[in-house]
C-alpha cells in the first residue's frame, strides 16, 4: 500500500510545451501551440477527471488540515 499526494490547482495554468527546434533553448515564445507558440494552457481539474474515469473511481480530497480519509481502492 502507498499514498500519493497531488495539488491540483482549480485554475488553468500557462505552461511551456515547447515545438521550436531549440527544445526551449532561450525560447521566449509565449504564444500558444496552435498559434505557432511554444505554450499550452494545462486544465488539471480535467486531467483528474480523466484519470478517475480510467481508474473507475473518485479520489479522495483532503481539507486544509490535511487530515487524509481511508478508502479501499
Amino acid at each position: 500500500m502507498g499514498l500519493a499526494i497531488s495539488f491540483v490547482s482549480t485554475v488553468s495554468e500557462k505552461v511551456w510545451y515547447h515545438t521550436c527546434s531549440s527544445k526551449g533553448k532561450n525560447c521566449h515564445n509565449t504564444t500558444l501551440v496552435d498559434q505557432s507558440g511554444c505554450c499550452k494552457w494545462y486544465t488539471e481539474m480535467t486531467y483528474l477527471a480523466d484519470i478517475e474515469e480510467h481508474l473507475g473511481v473518485t479520489i479522495s480530497q483532503t481539507d486544509e488540515k490535511l487530515d487524509i480519509p481511508v478508502d479501499e481502492f
